[in-house]
């Protein structure tokens, strides 16, 4: 089930922590914040730029391949 409501909120605390440098539980936010609503642009797109800056580039344009197939 969809709420994107829960989406917006966890996405926002994401960048929270990640502007805080704690990586690890802005992934776990965004993660979140796409099992709440699998097409939130912003969501995938704080995901993506945040495992390009840790290093996991692979993994970020796996994302970023399915960002572009929802923009």
């Amino acid at each position: 089930r969809h709420q994107p409501r829960f989406a917006t909120a966890a996405n926002t605390l994401g960048v929270v922590y990640a502007r805080a440098g704690d990586a690890r539980t802005a992934e776990v936010a965004y993660r979140r914040a796409l099992e709440a609503d699998p097409g939130s642009i912003g969501a995938l797109g704080n995901l993506v730029h945040l495992l390009r800056g840790v290093g996991r580039v692979a993994e970020a344009d796996l994302l970023k391949a399915r960002l572009d197939r929802l923009e």
